[in-house]
Order: structure tokens, then C-alpha cells, then sequence
């Protein structure tokens, strides 16, 4: 359920530079919408052979946005992929993760752990500052101590893009494409992926 003082017509995200102002007809209409959008479904499958144990774990919810998807006949929002992992741990204390997860930067609760990332209440972190996460596919190897100490080596494609005006040729391999600017018609915007 979502309530708001003043009528944003924003659905789940807040829009924050179009909170409406004193002397507009939507600061003076409150907002009420009930919705599943942010409803979360996991299952999780667990099994062991012999000392191993294994897990599946696939999670979802319903904020994708087909362009059909709206409140005006059905709420027929589309479900996303949040995550889609397995995992083997062996007593030793070694555990191999691969899948889509939450990223080896983002804050756990006790150690280095799926299912045990320390989250903000409510809403994804884009609504919390300081919260450093993405969810994409890894592949990660953890080792823990006696419960004390935790170790981690992950693989992971954050599909982080870089962005910089004016930086030398061949800098860590990004690609350049031109901008253009009236004052400086040589100047070049590089750009890339990692």
C-alpha cells in the first residue's frame, strides 16, 4: 500500500523533482494506491550429498514495466528476475556461488553469505543513500573460518558503465566517441564498459 499527502501520480518510486508545490492542484490531493509491485517471491531448495550441501534459491517481484503494464484494467505489472543462484558448501568451509546475486560489495549482516546481505527495510537501495549494491551475475568462491573471519573471490558483471571528458588516449582501454561542443570542436567524450 503506498500513501502520500501530496498526489505525486509516481506509482512505487517517489519522483523527488516533481514533489508537488504549495499553489499546485496535486499539493492539495493526498495519493492512495494499493499495490503488489514490490511483493518479493523466493523459493528456496536445499539438499545434501553426502557432506555437501547444496542450494537453489530464485527470487522476483513485479516492478518490470512492459509498456502495457498499468493501473488503468488489471495492475497487469510484469514480474523481474531479481535472483537465480546455486551453491555448494562443504564443510570444510568453502562455499562456490554462481548465478545472478547481490554483489560481493554489498554489506552483510555476519560474514560473507547469500540470504544474509544486511538490506534497508522497505524499498530497493536506489531509495537509501549509502547503500552499494547491484544484483548480476557472478560467480564467487568464500571461505570461513570458524565463524570469526570470512574470505571472498568473486567474478561479477556490474555492467558498471565510466564516463569522462578529456582523458588521454588508450586510459584504461575506453572506447571514445565524439562530442560535440560549439567552444571546442576537437573535443573528445570517452565512454566504456567494465
Amino acid at each position: 500500500m503506498l500513501v502520500r499527502t501530496r498526489n505525486e501520480n509516481a506509482d512505487i518510486a517517489n519522483t523527488y523533482s516533481a514533489i508537488p508545490l504549495n499553489g499546485s492542484s496535486d499539493a492539495k490531493l493526498s495519493e492512495f494506491r494499493g499495490t503488489a509491485r514490490n511483493s518479493e517471491f523466493w523459493v528456496l531448495i536445499q539438499g545434501t550429498g553426502g557432506s555437501t550441501k547444496l542450494q537453489g534459491y530464485v527470487e522476483t517481484d513485479f516492478l518490470g514495466a512492459a509498456p502495457t503494464a498499468n493501473y488503468v484494467e488489471s495492475n497487469s505489472w510484469t514480474p523481474r528476475l531479481r535472483q537465480l543462484w546455486i551453491q555448494l558448501h562443504w564443510p570444510s568451509g568453502w562455499t562456490i556461488t554462481s548465478g545472478q546475486t547481490w554483489s560481493l560489495l554489498t554489506t552483510n549482516q555476519q560474514g560473507i553469505a547469500t540470504l544474509a546481505e544486511l538490506r534497508p527495510g522497505g524499498q530497493d537501495g536506489q531509495y537509501v543513500v549509502g547503500f552499494t549494491w547491484t544484483r548480476q551475475r557472478a560467480f564467487r568462491a568464500t571461505k570461513n573460518f570458524n565463524n570469526k573471519v570470512w574470505t571472498a573471490f568473486a567474478v561479477e558483471s556490474p555492467e558498471t558503465t565510466y564516463s569522462a571528458a578529456f582523458v588521454p588516449a588508450n586510459i584504461m582501454r575506453l572506447n571514445t566517441s565524439q562530442r560535440y561542443d560549439p567552444s571546442s570542436p576537437t573535443s573528445i567524450r570517452y565512454s566504456g564498459q567494465c
